[in-house]
């Protein structure tokens, strides 16, 4: 996905075993805004992301 992109639940995925973002904070996730691109299928970092009151 391009930078800019804003998450949406459709965009992500919870799989395992995982030692990215926590599946149990993906509401948190939801709205926020790419700032590196990333592609299909690679996991999500907390550095990826801007969170959505950033964005405002």
């Amino acid at each position: 996905m391009p930078v800019g992109t804003r998450l949406e639940r459709k965009h992500l995925a919870a799989k395992k075993p995982g030692t990215g973002i926590p599946a149990d904070q993906i509401d948190l996730v939801v709205g926020c805004r790419l700032v590196t691109e990333v592609r299909r299928g690679r996991m999500l970092k907390t550095e990826d992301l801007c969170s959505a009151e950033e964005d405002d």
